[in-house]
């Protein structure tokens, strides 16, 4: 090694500064080629890997994002799916609402002469539930029947309706009322099922 420095300290002055210049040039180039050449290339696949990360990340939150409206939208569906049950109810409720209807009369002071349900007529995704009634009770109670079943929660509809000729009993005017209520409820699962094979069936 004291050898190879005398050499050196031997050479001329322009030999010695290119002599140095080549070792810090050959310092340089093995930087470059084994230290940063590697980190550079690191740093260029960490910046893709960071690039697709942000790009899945923004995907997810756009999903996230589409979730929370979609779960306002089936949140507000089932408040509105709600509303409407009330309005149509489902086949195990209608002999209870039957019932309603029919105390309905009975607290007004109305006789009952007819309470007969019809055969159900089947549509898209609800069935009309058909009642023949027939009533006999003062023109004022049986106006306010009529009046209480369209102000039930339910969907009652009161269609035929035929008042007779009005009689006097006991000082009052009495008259016979003929009609048909039809209330409404959803269609069961299998009923449906039923509805949509017979439509294919028709086409």
């Amino acid at each position: 090694m004291d050898e190879l420095i005398n050499r050196i300290d031997q050479l001329p002055g322009y030999q010695r500064w290119l002599l140095v210049g080549l070792v810090i040039v050959t310092i340089l180039a093995g930087y470059y080629y084994f230290v940063y050449q590697g980190k550079s290339q690191r740093i260029r696949t960490l910046q893709r890997e960071i690039a697709e990360m942000q790009r899945i990340r923004d995907e997810h939150q756009k999903i996230a994002n589409t979730l929370d409206e979609f779960r306002s939208r089936v949140a507000a569906l089932d408040q509105r799916f709600e509303s409407v049950k009330i309005l149509l109810p489902e086949r195990r409720e209608i002999p209870e609402l039957l019932t309603q209807i029919s105390k309905l009369g009975m607290q007004m002071g109305l006789e009952f002469n007819l309470f007969r349900p019809e055969p159900e007529v089947k549509r898209d995704f609800y069935a009309e539930v058909p009642v023949s009634l027939e009533v006999q009770g003062s023109f004022h109670n049986v106006a306010r029947f009529f009046d209480a079943i369209g102000k039930l929660p339910r969907i009652v509809n009161v269609t035929n309706f035929l008042m007779g000729e009005p009689t006097v009993s006991g000082g009052e005017v009495r008259v016979r009322t003929r009609g048909t209520v039809v209330t409404f409820r959803f269609l069961d699962p299998r009923e449906l099922r039923e509805q949509q094979k017979a439509k294919k069936r028709r086409r």
